[in-house]
Formats: C-alpha cells, sequence, structure tokens
C-alpha cells in the first residue's frame, strides 16, 4: 500500500489549557498515531511554537510545526469545537490540564476522550465523575489488572513459558466481519481456533474505526476484545487447574497472553505510554498496528511485570483537583495522638500458650489472585487466595487504607486458614491475612514471606 501523507491542521495552542481545551488535541494526536501505525505519514500540525504548551507534552500530544501537507485532512477539531462551545464538556472546561495530569495518569485521560468522542461528537458528555467511572471499569479492571494478574501468574507459577499454540498462527488471520458479532462469554467457551479467530476480527474492527476517525468505536471495540479475556479467565481459572494438570494452565495463559498482546497493539494510538510499557510486560512492538501479529505469540517468555494503573476514587481526584472539596482532616497530630496513648491502660500481655495449642494453627503462605475494594466499604479489601485448597480462597481484611489492591496481586502473604468464617458486608471470610503494624496503627502492611513458596505451603 503507498503510503499517504495527511497533515491535521490546528490552531496554535495557549498555555494553561483546560483539559476541556485539551480534548480537540489529544482527539487528533490519537488519530494521526492510528494513520503512523498503519504506515502512513502523518502529522498534526500547529502553525508557530506549539513546544511552549507543556500541557501537549504531559499528554503524549505530538505538534509539528511543520509537516507533509499533501493531502488536507478534514478539521477534526471543528466538531469538539462546537461541543465545548455547547457546555458539553461540563466539569472539563475550568480545569487546568497539567494539574490534572498530576492526579489522573495521562493515558486513562486519553482513554477516556478516545471512548466519548467519534466522528462526531455532537452528543459528547464529559466529567470527572464519568471519567473515573469508565476508566476503573475499563482500563483499569478489564485491562490493566486481569492483564497483570495473569502475567504474574505465568511468571510465578509457570516458569515464565507460555505454551504451543493449538492451531497454525495463520489460521487465526482468516477471520472475517461477522466473526466479531458474538458475545465474549461465547467466544471464551468456544474453540481455541475459533477464539483467536474472534479476538483477530475484532482487532480488524479496531483498525477500520482509527482509520474511520470513530475514536469512540475503537475503544468500545478494545474492550470488547478485554471481555473476552475477562470471560476466558473465568472460564479456565488457571490458578486451579494448575493444581490437577499445569500444562492446562499454560494452554488457557497461552490463550491469555496472546489477547493481550492484541490488546496492546489495538491501544497503542491511544495510550501510547501505557501500551509501550505493557508491550515490554508481554513481548510485543506496541507502535506498529500490524494485525498479522495477533495471535502469534507461541512456546517463549514474557517480561517484568509492573502495575500499569490504579483504580481511581471519584472523591479523591475532586479533592486533589480543587481542595475546598476535601474533607476534613483528621485531629491525629503527634500531641494528640500522644495524649490519647498516655490515657489509654497499659495493655495487658498476651497469655502464654503450649506448643499443643499453638499447633492447632493452621498457617499458610497464601499468592493473591484478585484483591479489590469491598462496595460500600472504606476499610475492607476483598482478597481471592490460592492457599493450596480445591479453589480459591476469599477473605476480607480491614487494611485497604494501607495496601494498593493492583500492587498486592501475584504476592504472597501469610495467612491463619483455620479461622471459622464470618459474614462481612454479605460476604464470606475464611480465614485471616496476618499483618504488622507500628505502635499508633498508622501503618499497617500484610506480612510477606520472602521465599518463593507455593500457595498452600505450611508454615511451622
Amino acid at each position: 500500500m503507498a503510503s499517504q501523507r495527511v497533515s491535521v491542521s490546528a490552531g496554535l495552542p495557549k498555555a494553561g489549557l483546560s483539559l476541556g481545551e485539551l480534548a480537540p488535541y489529544t482527539q487528533s494526536d490519537i488519530y494521526v498515531r492510528a494513520l503512523r501505525a498503519l504506515g502512513r505519514e502523518a502529522a498534526l500540525v500547529a502553525p508557530g511554537d506549539a513546544s511552549a504548551v507543556p500541557e501537549l507534552a504531559k499528554y503524549d500530544v505530538q505538534v509539528a510545526a511543520e509537516g507533509p501537507s499533501d493531502v488536507a485532512a478534514e478539521n477534526l477539531f471543528a466538531g469538539v469545537q462546537a461541543a465545548a462551545g455547547e457546555g458539553k464538556f461540563e466539569g472539563l472546561t475550568a480545569l487546568e490540564a497539567a494539574r490534572v495530569a498530576d492526579v489522573v495518569d495521562p493515558s486513562a485521560v486519553r482513554f477516556y476522550f478516545a471512548s466519548k468522542l467519534g466522528a462526531s461528537t455532537s452528543d459528547a458528555e464529559l466529567s470527572i465523575d464519568d471519567l473515573v467511572t469508565r476508566v476503573n471499569a475499563e482500563l483499569v479492571n478489564k485491562i490493566a489488572a486481569t492483564s497483570g494478574r495473569v502475567g504474574q501468574f505465568v511468571i510465578s507459577r509457570l516458569d515464565n513459558q507460555i505454551g504451543k499454540l493449538p492451531f497454525e498462527p495463520s489460521a487465526a488471520q482468516e477471520a472475517n466481519a461477522a466473526s466479531a458479532d458474538a458475545s465474549a462469554k461465547d467466544i471464551a467457551a468456544g474453540e481455541p481456533l475459533a477464539l483467536a479467530q474472534q479476538v483477530v476480527a475484532l482487532t480488524k474492527k479496531v483498525q477500520e474505526a482509527y482509520v474511520a476517525r470513530d475514536l469512540a468505536a475503537a475503544a468500545r471495540t478494545v474492550v470488547q476484545i478485554a471481555d473476552i479475556g475477562d470471560e476466558l479467565m473465568k472460564l479456565r481459572q488457571p490458578w486451579n487447574s494448575i493444581r490437577k494438570d499445569k500444562e492446562e494452565a499454560r494452554a488457557a495463559c497461552t490463550l491469555l497472553v496472546n489477547i493481550y498482546q492484541a490488546l496492546i497493539v489495538a491501544l497503542c494510538p491511544i495510550a501510547p505510554k501505557l501500551a509501550l510499557t505493557a508491550g515490554e510486560m508481554f513481548a510485543i512492538k506496541a507502535d506498529v498496528f500490524d494485525v498479522s501479529k495477533v495471535f502469534t505469540a507461541q512456546e517463549c517468555s514474557i517480561g517484568e511485570q509492573k502495575t500499569l494503573l490504579g483504580r481511581y476514587d471519584a472523591k479523591k481526584v475532586a479533592a486533589a483537583l480543587d481542595p475546598s472539596k476535601a474533607p476534613a482532616a483528621a485531629p491525629a497530630d503527634g500531641d494528640k495522638a500522644a495524649a490519647k496513648k498516655e490515657k489509654a491502660a497499659p495493655a495487658e500481655p498476651p497469655a502464654m500458650i503450649d506448643i499443643a495449642t499453638f499447633s492447632k494453627i493452621d498457617l499458610r503462605v497464601a499468592t493473591v489472585l484478585v484483591c479489590e475494594p469491598v462496595k460500600k466499604s472504606k476499610k475492607l479489601l476483598r482478597f481471592e487466595l490460592d492457599a493450596g485448597d480445591e479453589k480459591p480462597r476469599q477473605i476480607l481484611s480491614g487494611i485497604a487504607a494501607w495496601v494498593n489492591p493492583e500492587e498486592i496481586v501475584g504476592k504472597r502473604v501469610a495467612i491463619v486458614a483455620n479461622l471459622a468464617p464470618v459474614k462481612m458486608m454479605g460476604l464470606e471470610s475464611h480465614g485471616m491475612i496476618l499483618s504488622a503494624c507500628d505502635d499508633a496503627n498508622n501503618n499497617v502492611q500484610p506480612v510477606r514471606p520472602s521465599m518463593e513458596f507455593a500457595g498452600g505451603t505450611m508454615i511451622r
């Protein structure tokens, strides 16, 4: 295919852009990056010195003062600017883009813009609450968290080696547009080759949406691919199957790694920095939109796993952007804490127990498979743990103030496994995660065995 030279013209941005004013530049940048990833020459061109606008650099928007102009693309700014003029950017117009970038990862903001701004933006309504909800539900939960969980599992439980695909990679490319219509659950339950063809078909659909400048459709289709991975993980449950058949678990993770590679390719124009990091994690080049590379990974290792994104709290984000909305600070300064300690009665030392009593406690190493906040609770985290049981063990722990759920997935903790089940917030907790804390309970952290013991290893 001959290279098509495209320029997207823009007015010179000013310093101190609001998030709403940043939207058209981000939309155009995603379009330009998609064209480049597809092998076409393209540039977002602004007359004058655009490097004087730091917000553009923070949000990975690359503006050239001069660029190719053989073919003038339709002005992408008109629709977004019209939406801004009609007040459609509710809650974003007054927010400084540079300030938001210090609170919310620019990749998350770019994903949000893409999900809301299609070829026509007449119905775009943007807000911080909506941004946080969509990013948490789609980019964090369905993509960043699940891919990291599987990647850590491959490294720690499968000797960092995925298996051989159960079909020739070229067969996966035999997909058509109709293949992209089935539900994620049905796709995950189907034959591996059919699943691969569905993922390839959806990846092609993303490519078509980029070319049509329908970024919202591209983002929706990316989430469809993520849904297939999520359903496949729930169906295959490699953390369970590995107890009976390690190769069965490896086969499931081989499919999952290939799905994540497809997601990385599809996301690269929208979230280039996130895709670059994820590409290093899953051993794929993240700046070329080459569908022929989708579902070709087999019998190889993957890279070091990192936390891509953590969940956002809408109230904390709003408070960070507007200090007047921050909750009142707790009166826990040093003097008051010291006074409270003086008033407290000295704690009685724990009663002595004999070895027979101690031997009744079932202490084990457990690997964290899932960690997430409990709805309507500020303190509780819900853990799913590989503790050597037939299925993952659920434990609730009141350490939400100190533990980042995304960072602890894949780590090992110490648990008491034979505590009687207790119900909290409608959920049953089967055990206790052992934690250490300082004298004032200002820092509480789970006890983490440093040795590479498997989940279920007894602690004696």
